[in-house]
């Protein structure tokens, strides 16, 4: 049911009555048969198999798949309609939990990308472990194994609102690093060739907001108007006074500034230098906020991990066309921005740790009131 989609017609005939002609097979409602003689397909032969089908219908398979990553499989898993923009199938369709199992998984690269170029970079990550010698010995921990399967997840719908890099890597580039920078908080102005020759406080975000997939399209949605309100509000703000803005509420600029970085591999990205994960999260800076948005996972699953809050799917989703099921399920750029902006004004009070273990005092309790109470 998927062949048109990823096959050109070329290859994708399929099998009429009992002929082994052409190179598709029909496996039809047999996710676990088709993932098992792809494994069988990886022992016997020397080729590369790659198997399609909803990405919550892998579930049906994840002991094959489980095996693929025990044997070091060269299998290309890719999972189609990854997240509640599914439509009117309902819940029962809707993989919000599969996300984090699949990334539970040892020795399988999970990989959501947001676009053509993350797409043609997944698969050049795939080709790449076959076709040419990586040194391992380079990573102290975690250290890689030199060959294992992807899982490619990927959209139904649209991928969000056409965006252009302001950053100096390539979305086919940055998915091999597992995240990057798509859109920062500056332009390099003419003249100045680098990010690195730019006065030091410019370059530094308010606020970082992390996704994958579709969602990164969400979050340069949520930027746009977050510029937007921040922006009025420092009009506003600016016009309550006949004269300068007294000290003590002092504003320095006319509107936030935003980081937006796409994340589609947390394997490849934990296997980066120390030195390039903190340029990309800033995860020293204590004064930047910075929020995960993803509605493919559920809540605790890890992404505390990579920021100190998360917009995630609180349970399973709904039936209903994908824009409805979105703004009952506060996944649109409005809902996503107005939590994002709360979470900034109330930044005065305690910005949470990834260390945090437990209360420092009847402050610290206080001040956390709103995490002990559901806020996620």
């Amino acid at each position: 049911d998927l062949q048109g989609h990823f096959l050109p017609p070329s290859r994708g005939q399929g099998l009429n009555d009992a002929s082994y002609a052409g190179r598709y097979i029909h496996f039809g409602v047999r996710e676990h048969a088709m993932l098992s003689i792809l494994n069988g397909i990886c022992s016997y032969s020397l080729m590369i198999p790659y198997g399609a089908t909803f990405t919550v219908f892998f579930q049906y398979g994840l002991p094959a798949i489980r095996m693929a990553a025990i044997s070091k499989f060269p299998i290309f898993y890719i999972g189609t309609h990854d997240s509640i923009d599914l439509g009117e199938d309902g819940p029962t369709h809707q993989p919000v939990e599969v996300l984090p199992q699949l990334r539970a998984m040892p020795n399988l690269l999970v990989i959501r990308p947001a676009d053509v170029n993350e797409t043609v970079g997944a698969f050049e990550v795939m080709a790449e472990q076959y076709a040419s010698f990586r040194d391992i010995s380079q990573y102290v921990d975690p250290k890689p194994l030199s060959r294992r399967p992807i899982f490619l997840m990927t959209c139904r719908g649209e991928l969000g609102l056409p965006y252009k890099t302001n950053a100096g890597l390539s979305g086919r580039e940055g998915v091999k690093r597992g995240a990057y920078v798509v859109h920062d908080c500056f332009d390099i102005p003419s003249g100045c060739s680098v990010a690195s020759q730019l006065p030091t406080g410019s370059k530094v975000p308010d606020i970082i907001l992390i996704g994958s997939g579709q969602d990164v399209g969400l979050c340069m949605q949520t930027k746009e108007l977050l510029l937007k309100w921040s922006s009025a509000f420092y009009e506003q703000l600016h016009n309550s006074f006949d004269g300068p803005i007294p000290l003590p509420i002092s504003v320095n600029q006319p509107c936030l500034k935003i980081r937006i970085v796409s994340m589609p591999c947390w394997e490849l990205f934990d296997e980066q230098d120390q030195e390039y994960q903190e340029s990309v999260l800033l995860s020293n800076y204590t004064d930047v906020l910075s929020i995960y948005v993803e509605k493919a996972a559920t809540k605790n699953t890890g992404h505390d991990k990579y920021a100190q809050y998360s917009v995630l799917m609180p349970s399973f989703g709904l039936s209903g066309k994908s824009a409805d099921v979105e703004r009952k399920l506060e996944f649109t750029a409005d809902f996503v921005a107005s939590k994002v902006w709360a979470a900034w004004l109330e930044r005065g009070r305690h910005v949470p740790q990834a260390a945090d273990t437990g209360d420092r005092g009847f402050s610290t309790w206080v001040s956390r009131m709103h995490r002990r109470a559901g806020g996620n």
